[in-house]
């Protein structure tokens, strides 16, 4: 009986000192790839950085056409010809789609225009200010009976 526990714990002993060295061993490897695992992190990260940059510098330039494009909007605006189907088009608007339509409209021709929530009480649909001159704008609505 004696034999058999010095036999186990011989096995346990073996077994044991195998793991603590292949503990030791991967220890080691892990250390030693400390400096290509964060090379490699520098390296995706200053890939990242440069992609940033790039989809950035599209999205300024993107910006850039968008205030060039508003601009000669802006210039021609004066210009514009109404074509029948334009006007149909404005007829036919109503409530929420009106609002939104003519307020773009009228920051396009440099008003600037603010909607507050109290007024919508009151009726005033929206406020137009002007060279420090305000003005409340109501859109009627004729109701079908």
């Amino acid at each position: 009986m004696s034999i058999d526990i010095i036999i186990a714990v011989v096995i346990f002993l073996a077994v044991g000192v195998y793991i603590l060295i292949r503990y030791i061993e991967e220890k080691k490897k892990y250390q030693k790839n400390y400096v290509p695992m964060l090379l490699s992190y520098l390296e995706k990260y200053q890939q990242e950085r440069e992609e940033f940059k790039e989809r950035a510098q599209n999205f300024k330039e993107k910006i850039k056409q968008a205030e060039e494009n508003l601009k000669k909007i802006k210039e021609n605006i004066k210009n514009y010809q109404w074509k029948k189907r334009d006007i149909e088009r404005l007829k036919q608007l109503k409530g929420t789609e009106l609002e939104t339509v003519f307020t773009g409209i009228l920051e396009i021709l440099g008003y600037k225009i603010t909607e507050p929530a109290i007024y919508k009480d009151c009726n005033i649909d929206f406020i137009i200010n002007l060279e420090d001159k305000i003005y409340a704008l109501i859109l009627l609505t004729l109701k079908s009976k």
